[in-house]
């Protein structure tokens, strides 16, 4: 599984380093006569797709990290459901030190 981490990550950023080293070599660069934005925004967008790739991979290859994950989702879920009980409970106007307090604000 690493070693696919590994090559996707080398596949995802050689556009860029072979651009970048192309630009830096040539005294007349291809880049200053055309699409310069896209050809930057493209391989950008292509070294960052490798982190895109990873749980992906992990996901498919792993079974204890698709196990965990989905801990992690029902864990999140129960935490939701707790924390919308205790907003009920909290959000019901209360008495405080004698004072009837509404919203946070005493009135």
């Amino acid at each position: 599984m690493i070693i696919l981490v590994a090559v996707t990550f080398v596949l995802c950023w050689t556009p860029f380093y072979t651009v970048t080293t192309i630009t830096q070599l040539q005294t007349d660069s291809f880049l200053r006569h055309s699409q310069f934005l896209f050809t930057m925004l493209a391989i950008h967008w292509a070294g960052f797709s490798s982190s895109a790739a990873n749980p992906l991979i992990y996901a498919a290859m792993s079974y204890q990290f698709r196990r965990s994950f989905k801990q992690v989702r029902a864990s999140g879920r129960r935490k939701t459901e707790k924390y919308e009980a205790n907003v009920r409970t909290y959000s019901q106007p209360t008495m405080a030190g004698g004072k009837r307090i509404s919203g946070g604000r005493p009135t």
